[in-house]
């Protein structure tokens, strides 16, 4: 039940954010969100410093296992890096909410270094996910070798992230998006091979 329970205030405490922001996010806000006192919210969770930066984490885990779950894992690996980057621009809730959380816990980072510690630690797992797409699809021949991987995740998830926060704000249309990360992705990789 405890897992549950703290689960339950990780989603809620995604919802806070995801509606009014995380500045004046209060514990108090959280715990009438999930229906409990704020004691309990305390029993799971040290600080609101340490549930601001469980509920990023359980957000972008979270969005990350959607993505994965719509890929092809039979497909090529330029065809997954594909698959992963265009599901950035998927309408699923948790996708959605996930941009508004890392929009609202990177503003906030630039004031607090837990927070950015947690923005480092996963920023830095999404480059990997995403260099190590490149490597496979090098490795199947979808992608011809000889860029440097690390550079190439980097730059492609600037991109992404760019064109995510432009779609998030109603400035672009999803299939705008998409369509300028599709030429972005061939820029990079060059044409299949």
């Amino acid at each position: 039940m405890g897992q549950d329970r703290r689960t339950e205030i990780l989603e809620a405490t995604c919802r806070v954010i995801g509606r009014s922001g995380v500045h004046d996010l209060r514990v108090e806000d959280v715990a009438k969100e999930v229906g409990v006192s704020p004691a309990l919210v305390y029993y799971y969770f040290d600080t609101r410093a340490d549930l601001l930066n469980r509920a990023f984490e359980y957000a972008d885990a979270r969005s990350t296992s959607h993505s994965v779950k719509q890929m092809d894992m039979e497909s090529s690996g330029r065809q997954q890096l594909k698959d992963i980057l265009f599901h950035e621009y998927d309408d699923a809730p948790e996708v959605r909410e996930n941009w508004v959380i890392w929009s609202e816990m990177e503003a906030n980072a630039v004031f607090d270094q837990e927070l950015l510690d947690a923005i480092v630690k996963r920023s830095a797992h999404w480059v990997k996910i995403v260099t190590d797409l490149i490597r496979t699809g090098e490795s199947d021949g979808s992608i011809a070798s000889g860029a440097n991987a690390d550079n190439v995740a980097e730059r492609l998830i600037g991109v992404s992230d760019a064109l995510g926060m432009k779609w998030m704000r109603g400035l672009m249309t999803q299939e705008r998006a998409l369509d300028l990360m599709a030429e972005a992705i061939d820029i990079e990789l060059g044409p299949q091979p």
